[in-house]
């Protein structure tokens, strides 16, 4: 997980911030709007295409790779993850179960719900 940090979280997060702060002219050498016009000129010059087009093109390519890239691993960690539900699952039908129970506890069930619940072999 921390190599997926490093490795395409961290870019991701520094070309957005460059991206956005460029944009909104901040100041500096790198974050000026006059770098950010003349950065995606020559993409755009590169790719034979509107400068004003390269963002939305980078931001899908970047939404398509990153769910890509989670459905990876969601498959390697699947076992994991099926654990997790099935434990979620337990603990909401066991919930369940003592919420019934302190309801019968408390007489707002009629005593032949009880009894069959006692046939059954559940506690009440």
């Amino acid at each position: 997980m921390r190599a997926f940090c490093v490795f395409w979280v961290a870019p991701l997060s520094f070309f957005w911030s460059w991206y956005f702060l460029a944009q909104a002219d901040v100041g500096g050498v790198l974050y000026t709007r006059e770098v950010f016009d003349q950065t995606f000129a020559i993409y755009g010059a590169i790719l034979g295409m509107s400068p004003d087009e390269i963002a939305w093109l980078i931001a899908k390519a970047i939404i398509v790779d990153s769910l890509i890239l989670l459905a990876i691993i969601a498959f390697r960690r699947r076992r994991k993850i099926a654990a997790f539900i099935a434990e979620r699952r337990n603990a909401g039908k066991a919930a369940s179960q003592d919420d019934m129970d302190s309801l019968s506890g408390a007489g707002l069930f009629p005593d032949s719900v009880a009894a069959g619940r006692e046939e059954i072999g559940q506690s009440v």
